[in-house]
């Protein structure tokens, strides 16, 4: 017991100046002055139950740090022996703690597992992160989708110095995009041994610019860095995280993204890892960290035939087949249309697929009767899509679903528009974004 109560605090000692010399001393330091100050016997007066004396104590143990701090051998002076002696001192201070109080030895250990940034760590710790959502619907299609995934992140024979490597699939709302990406992760587990991770940015946006920041935090905890350890600003958090993944091979997914300064922070430093993103637009900008760009396109009519198939079953489609390729058609490909017209079919035995082509056929009620209760609808798709539109954007959209033909060239955007070129121009109207 003796043996390994000399060995953790050697351990211990080790890591406490390892830290001076750190970025992380300041907040290790706050945690290290509460240790101490809650044990028996130690200076200050304490009670070792953090009493009446805790405060005092606990302020007394802070200086005490901080006059260590102070010594030459924690500004990294080159001096072996002011090291050895300042490790030894710290070393016979925690031993004589764990003697004392039978508690310590856990409380320290948990202690230094937090402060592990500081300390070696196994190439591949136990901590293996499994996040990306699973499919409840069967895949369809997108066998050219995926081979272009697994070319994005094929990274060439030797995985161990392949470079880390980004792939964006972009496209309109509700084509799959999300449903693809998680797809091709689950059946590309075995070139992400450590881990996949996963960070659902609509789910954060809103939050005053601290998306970004607290996409990073989301992935270190899923690393094993406890809030009490959580870096305070982006910066911090970002090498952490640079530090937590460099042994790791991983994939890390970020979903429905909107700006390329949402990626960038979140790129492991593992050699072979890769971070699959989704977003409506194309971040081209991410072409020049080497990203490569992937458009989904809706599906075709036998891709959406083969999904109203497995949803609503082959001998459904093949009785009111005719029916079944108008509610394709009327959907646009989109997958998210076609899941919903599927439900409403399962769920109202009384509805026929022909009845239902020709209830949609109507287009200005077409939206309303693509939707199900609660946000099973196809305009919650498409309305956070609108609501980031620019304003000019945003009026020429209202303008054109006026229009009274199906498609447009854009000289006929351009004088919906009130603009003076198809190209350019300034929109007339009243500049509120309403039409004139």
């Amino acid at each position: 017991m003796e043996a390994e109560l000399t060995a953790l605090a050697a351990s211990g000692a080790t890591s406490l100046v390892g830290l001076m010399v750190s970025d992380s001393w300041g907040q290790a330091k706050e945690r290290l002055a509460r240790f101490f100050a809650r044990r028996r016997g130690d200076s200050g007066g304490t009670d070792g139950t953090g009493g009446t004396d805790g405060t005092r104590a606990a302020g007394e143990a802070e200086d005490e740090l901080q006059a260590a701090d102070d010594e030459p051998a924690a500004h990294g002076v080159p001096d072996a022996g002011a090291v050895a002696d300042l490790e030894s001192r710290w070393s016979q201070r925690l031993l004589r703690i764990l003697r004392e109080d039978p508690d310590a030895a856990g409380e320290l250990r948990r202690l230094l597992d937090e402060l592990a940034p500081a300390r070696p760590r196994p190439p591949h710790p136990d901590v293996r992160p499994d996040q990306v959502p699973a499919l409840t619907v069967a895949f369809v299609n997108r066998t050219a989708d995926l081979s272009a995934l697994d070319r994005c992140f094929a990274g060439g024979g030797d995985r161990a110095a392949a470079p880390v490597g980004i792939g964006v699939l972009h496209g309109l709302p509700g084509v799959g995009k999300t449903a693809t990406a998680c797809h091709w992760a689950d059946r590309s587990r075995e070139l992400y041994p450590d881990g996949q991770m996963y960070v659902d940015f609509a789910s954060l946006r809103g939050q005053t610019g601290g998306d970004v920041s607290e996409a990073v935090a989301m992935c270190l905890r899923s690393l094993g860095v406890s809030d009490d350890w959580m870096p305070r600003s982006l910066a911090e958090r970002t090498a952490l995280f640079r530090s937590r993944s460099a042994q790791r091979r991983m994939l890390v997914v970020l979903d429905d993204v909107s700006h390329p300064a949402q990626v960038r922070p979140l790129v492991p430093k593992g050699p072979g890892s890769a971070v699959l993103v989704t977003s409506h637009g194309k971040l081209g900008e991410l072409v020049l960290d080497g990203a490569r760009l992937i458009s989904l396109d809706p599906l075709d009519r036998d891709g959406g035939m083969r999904l109203l198939a497995d949803r609503c079953g082959e001998d459904a489609v093949a009785a009111e087949r005719t029916a079944a390729e108008r509610l394709v058609a009327v959907c646009g490909g989109l997958p998210v249309a076609l899941h919903v017209v599927a439900a409403r079919l399962l769920t109202d035995r009384r509805l026929t697929m022909t009845g239902l082509a020709e209830e949609l056929a109507d287009e200005a009620g077409r939206l309303a009767g693509l939707s199900m209760r609660g946000e099973r609808q196809v305009s919650a798709v498409l309305g956070p899509s609108y609501r980031m539109l620019p304003p000019d954007a945003a009026r020429l959209y209202r303008l054109l679903g006026w229009a009274p033909v199906r498609t447009f060239d854009s000289a006929t955007a351009a004088v919906a528009a009130g603009v003076d070129s198809p190209r350019g121009g300034t929109p007339g109207g009243t500049g509120d974004g309403e039409p004139p």
